[in-house]
C-alpha cells in the first residue's frame, strides 16, 4: 500500500469515517472530506479510491430501497453519464497531476453550488443532465453523487436512495472502466480504499443509528460549508504548489 506519512493517515480514516457518515444523513459528504486531502497528498489516487470507498455505501443503500427503484429516471442517469464519463476520461488525460487540485477544486466547488439550489424540475432533460454532470465530476474528480443527488431531493427518501444509488453504481463502473483504459489507477490504490472502507462503513453506521436526532437542514447547510472550505483550502495549496 502507498507509504502515508501516520498524520496524513490518521487524517484519511477520520475524513472517510466523518464523510460517510454525513453522506449516510443527507446523501452527500464522503468526497468533501477525502477527495480534498487525496488531491494534496496523492493526486493519482483520484478517482480509484474516492469511487472505490463510494461503493459499499451505494450497493448498500441500493439493496435496502430496491423496491423504490425509479427504473426509467437511473437509466436516463446512466445514459447521460456515459458521454460525461468520456468527457471526464479525457480530462484525466490532459491534466497534468500538479494541476489536478484546481480540477478537484472547481469540482467541489460546483458541488456546494449544485447543494445549494432548489431541486430542479424531474424532466427527462434534467435527468440527462445530472448524468452527463455527474459523469465529468465523477471521472475527472471523483464526485460524481452531487449532480444525480440534486435532480432527486424532492423525492420521497426511499426513492431518492433507491435511484441515486443504482445510477452511482452503474457511473462508479463506467468511471472504473475509464480508469482502467487510461492506466490511471494502481493496486496500491485499491488497497488504499480497502483500508479506508472500515471506517466509512462504521460511519454509515453510526448515520443510521443517530442520524435521526440530527437536524437535516442544518447537517446539510453545515456540510456544504465544509466542501467550501475544503474547495478554497485545496485550490490555494495547488496554486502554492505550481
Amino acid at each position: 500500500m502507498i507509504a502515508l506519512d501516520p498524520t496524513v493517515w490518521g487524517l484519511l480514516v477520520v475524513g472517510a469515517f466523518v464523510g460517510a457518515a454525513f453522506q449516510g444523513m443527507v446523501g452527500f459528504g464522503l468526497a468533501f472530506t477525502v477527495v480534498p486531502l487525496l488531491a494534496v497528498v496523492e493526486p493519482l489516487a483520484i478517482p480509484t479510491v474516492p469511487l472505490l470507498l463510494t461503493l459499499p455505501m451505494v450497493v448498500g443503500n441500493m439493496i435496502a430501497d430496491l423496491a423504490h427503484i425509479d427504473l426509467r429516471g437511473s437509466g436516463l442517469i446512466v445514459a447521460g453519464r456515459v458521454p460525461g464519463t468520456l468527457i471526464g476520461a479525457g480530462l484525466l488525460l490532459i491534466v497534468r497531476p500538479e494541476v489536478l487540485g484546481i480540477v478537484v477544486a472547481c469540482a467541489l466547488l460546483a458541488s456546494v453550488l449544485i447543494g445549494v439550489r432548489e431541486a430542479p424540475a424531474l424532466t427527462d432533460r434534467n435527468r440527462l443532465a445530472a448524468g452527463l454532470a455527474s459523469g465529468i465530476m465523477g471521472t475527472a474528480a471523483g464526485l460524481g453523487g452531487p449532480p444525480v443527488s440534486m435532480v432527486y431531493r424532492g423525492q420521497p427518501a426511499a426513492v431518492f436512495r433507491a435511484t441515486v444509488s443504482t445510477a452511482l453504481l452503474a457511473g462508479i463502473a463506467l468511471s472504473m472502466a475509464a480508469v482502467v483504459v487510461l492506466d490511471r489507477g494502481s493496486q496500491q490504490h485499491v488497497l488504499l480504499s480497502l483500508a479506508l472502507v472500515p471506517a466509512a462503513v462504521l460511519g454509515l453506521a453510526v448515520s443510521r443509528k443517530w442520524g435521526r436526532n440530527v437536524s437535516g437542514r442544518r447537517l446539510q447547510q453545515f456540510v456544504l460549508g465544509l466542501g467550501g472550505v475544503a474547495a478554497l483550502a485545496t485550490i490555494t495549496q495547488a496554486v502554492v504548489n505550481l
